[in-house]
């Protein structure tokens, strides 16, 4: 029995190097493209990289807890290129329900704080002075690097830029929440750089 089951876990963790190696391959047909000057070309590599890499971390407990990272990346690369996949789903313009949406998962994420979470918050103001300072200092940059390495157009660049200078929204939230971390202080964040 315990052979049966190490010769499974040895199948699973070579499949597992097989994604990693895919993934491998894939950045490497995009850093030649992009060398190459082909940027609009590079999507489906970008896109299956993050795929490949989200699949090979789950051999590693250590590794494993960036997957969630990864699908996000995966579908955030995935609507930069090919935007019009995530615009109009089965024929219905999904722009008006966007709104809806959004209110409706906050509402769903509020429910689950107290004054308590806000409280905690507020007793390391630090923590909030560090956040805005980042928000505005390091987060353009990095949008920049972003717009740089992977943008298809410069309207598609500009995009990134500006958002990446913006304060943070529902996403972050919502990503806080998922990955079950402090969601008072994101929404708290979110407030106060908004407000400044």
């Amino acid at each position: 029995m315990a052979d049966i089951e190490e010769k499974s876990a040895g199948k699973i963790k070579r499949i597992y190097t097989l994604f990693l190696i895919a993934s491998l391959i894939c950045l490497f047909v995009t850093t030649i493209l992009l060398y190459l000057g082909y940027r609009s070309e590079v999507g489906p590599y970008v896109i299956l990289m993050f795929v490949f890499m989200a699949f090979s971390v789950r051999a590693s407990k250590f590794w494993s807890v960036t997957g969630f990272t990864l699908w996000v990346t995966a579908f955030v690369t995935a609507a930069m290129f090919y935007p019009g996949i995530f615009t109009n789903v089965g024929g219905v313009e999904t722009k008006p329900y966007i709104m809806n949406i959004v209110q409706f998962i906050m509402f769903g994420m509020g429910t689950t704080l107290s004054i308590k979470d806000f409280k905690r918050v507020f007793v390391i103001p630090q923590t909030i002075i560090i956040g805005i300072v980042l928000q505005y200092t390091v987060m353009p940059f990095v949008g920049k690097g972003i717009a740089m390495i992977f943008a298809p157009n410069p309207e598609v660049a500009a995009g990134i830029v500006l958002n990446g200078s913006c304060p943070g929204g529902v996403a972050s939230n919502v990503i806080n929440f998922l990955a079950k971390t402090n969601v008072a202080l994101s929404v708290t964040l979110t407030a106060v750089s908004t407000l400044f």
